[in-house]
């Protein structure tokens, strides 16, 4: 499925519900380097208050190539920086990355959204742009993310 091809009413309310309030990953606070890592790779680190009594680290490690992923924990939650220009990246090269009760539960949920470039082939010229957004809810009972909706992903709609 195309990026941005469910940009309907379900994935808009997705990203009106966590704009209200929750818990935030923002590369000028958050998001420093960590000066052991190999030359051009990054780690980025933050604990969140997932819930009653629960805190887990959220780490973003990035490679020298560019492309960079989030981990809650011991789960990865996929990629959420993308410079490396493979043909697509990230508007921002940070997909926007919020930790909110969605369903709830008392548990925060991770809500990753943001804009793909696609890019020419031969030069840096944008052919085209489309929004995603991946939900994962935190399942208590099996301590760990569940991704339930994935906007490029149509088996999660």
């Amino acid at each position: 499925m195309k990026p941005g091809s469910c940009i309907g009413t379900s994935c808009m309310l997705v990203i009106l519900a966590i704009t209200c309030s929750g818990q935030y990953i923002t590369p000028e606070v958050d998001l420093q380097p960590d000066p052991n890592q190999m030359p051009g790779e990054l780690v980025w680190s933050k604990t969140i208050n997932v819930g009653p009594n629960l805190t887990l680290p959220a780490t973003i490690e990035v490679t020298a190539k560019g492309n960079g992923f989030l981990s809650v924990g011991e789960v990865s939650l996929g990629k959420v920086y993308d410079e490396h220009d493979d043909g697509q990246t990230f508007e921002g090269s940070l997909a926007d990355i919020a930790f909110k009760d969605i369903n709830d539960d008392g548990f925060k949920d991770v809500v990753i959204s943001g804009i793909i470039n696609i890019h020419h082939e031969k030069h840096d010229e944008i052919l085209s742009r489309g929004a995603f957004v991946r939900v994962y809810l935190y399942d208590s009972g099996k301590r760990t993310y569940i991704n339930v909706f994935d906007s490029n992903d149509s088996s999660k709609h």
